[in-house]
């Protein structure tokens, strides 16, 4: 963008967003490593293409900030951090989602023919980003972005 009437240009570092000079963004563009790893979860959450209700539920996922009972449990506003759908884990983010059984019904449903076996071993933000890039069983990676998404946020209703 040309710069205000009135004012001067300026020299701007293109490897950042404020246009700074750092010596992190130098090593990044010097070892390829341009997308910082912290925010590759929320650049896909945000370029995810659906109602924009479902991408919410997707940043809040990605944040890590589902009012389950673990994350309840850490603000003193829950007694314990049990699941209650299965009383077996603390309900994280994850175990809600992904791993309780209730949420494993859902996913086992909708990939009738299996669920790659990176589905069940990820951290939450490696889980987000595999499941937002990649294919899973018959459907193709844009479909399955879709579908995941809205699955997503039909779990996270029960929240």
């Amino acid at each position: 963008m040309p710069p205000q009437y009135g004012t001067s240009d300026s020299v701007a570092w293109n490897c950042t967003n404020d246009g700074k000079f750092s010596v992190c963004s130098a090593y990044n563009v010097l070892t390829g490593n341009l997308v910082d790893d912290d925010l590759q979860v929320f650049k896909l959450v945000w370029s995810w293409t659906g109602p924009e209700r479902v991408r919410v539920m997707l940043w809040k996922v990605a944040a890590d900030i589902l009012p389950t009972n673990l994350f309840r449990k850490g603000r003193h506003v829950a007694q314990n951090a049990l699941c209650p759908l299965c009383g077996l884990e603390d309900e994280s983010t994850l175990h809600a989602l992904r791993d309780c059984g209730e949420a494993q019904q859902l996913w086992i449903c909708l990939v009738t023919s299996g669920l790659d076996p990176l589905f069940n071993s990820l951290d939450l933000e490696r889980w987000l980003i595999w499941n937002l890039c990649n294919p899973m069983g018959s459907f193709d990676k844009r479909v399955w972005k879709v579908l995941f998404g809205c699955a997503i946020d039909t779990l996270a209703a029960k929240e």
